[in-house]
């Protein structure tokens, strides 16, 4: 009996180690997936206060620093679920604007700005 009491002492403690691992590695995914989101939110928003700078100063041919979300995606190499949990996530310092076609009033592109502390319209 000293050898089956042996095992089960030993897959209880592997089960132990097991357990408290599994936690590490769940703690450390997480902080990732939120760092990852943090780090994205911080990107865009970054680039959008970056180039509403340039465009207030007339270096750019846009208007008041508005991105589509293909030209965000460029040059911030990201998906577009990125940009858009990007853009949505931030909604004290990044607003987004439809654009309509003219002949049918329907929303046809999606521009992203940075507002930073002033009051949106």
């Amino acid at each position: 009996m000293t050898g089956a009491a042996n095992w089960s002492l030993l897959l209880s403690t592997c089960a132990n180690i097991a357990q408290v691992v599994t936690g590490i590695v769940a703690g450390i995914l997480g902080l990732s997936y939120v760092h990852g989101r943090w780090d994205r939110r911080s990107r865009l928003e970054n680039y959008l206060k970056s180039v509403r700078a340039n465009d207030a100063k007339g270096v750019s041919v846009f208007e008041h620093g508005r991105r589509t979300i293909p030209h965000l995606m460029a040059h911030l190499a990201m998906t577009e679920a990125q940009v858009l949990e990007a853009g949505f996530g931030n909604p004290k310092k990044v607003k987004s604007f439809p654009a309509t076609d003219d002949k049918t009033g329907r929303a046809e592109t999606l521009f992203f700005q940075y507002v930073g502390d002033e009051k949106p319209n």
